[in-house]
């Protein structure tokens, strides 16, 4: 089985969903799939890598090999928030006892601020 072929069903899994999903949600045959799991190809073609990456919400880098881990959108607010802490003293010395905090316990900090705020902390 193919390495791409595992990503992509790994992804697939982490989004509640399955590879015969994906193709009927993207349009692409089932059997494009089959050709990689089997390891006839190494990895889709041009034509399905953007679409299947845009589907799995990663970098066609990240399906490629090129990229450790896939980028995703909370992966991004998680980053901006960061950044606000650090350009804010008071956030940042906060925040200085939890330099080593895993990305768990930071939005775990984010939601207390939230809530602080009187913000909604569903997210």
């Amino acid at each position: 089985m193919g390495d791409m072929y595992n990503k992509i069903e790994s992804l697939c899994k982490a989004r509640g969903s399955n590879i015969t999903q994906m193709c009927r949600e993207t349009n692409i045959s089932r059997s494009v799939l089959s050709e990689l799991k089997s390891g006839r190809t190494k990895q889709l073609s041009a034509k399905y890598l953007p679409v299947v990456a845009d589907y799995l919400d990663v970098s066609v880098g990240y399906l490629l090999g090129n990229e450790e881990k896939p980028a995703t959108d909370n992966d991004s607010e998680l980053y901006e928030l960061l950044e606000d802490i650090r350009r804010n003293p008071d956030l940042r010395a906060m925040f200085s006892l939890a330099k080593d905090a895993t990305p768990e316990q930071v939005r775990q900090y984010i939601n207390v601020i939230k809530a602080i705020r009187g913000e909604n902390t569903d997210g």
